[in-house]
């Protein structure tokens, strides 16, 4: 997509960049993390929400294979 502007705003709580393409679409980038923040395509808006630094030992941890076969390829 072409950029036909980049502006410095404050959205959803955030200091971001506002990219307006030429089709329309317009896309906000948190400048601290350079996440999506906001993305305007068409007629759909979406919010992205992220939670940095909030994954556990517990989440990732290799689940119990008792009573299972594993098979090699």
């Amino acid at each position: 997509k072409d950029i036909k502007s980049i502006t410095s705003v404050y959205c959803n709580n955030k200091n971001c960049y506002s990219f307006q393409m030429h089709d329309g679409s317009q896309i906000w980038i948190d400048k601290e993390t350079a996440l999506p923040v906001k993305e305007v395509l068409f007629d759909e808006m979406t919010y992205y929400t992220y939670s940095l630094n909030s994954v556990t030992d517990e989440n990732v941890k290799r689940p119990d294979l008792t009573g299972y076969e594993i098979k090699q390829n």
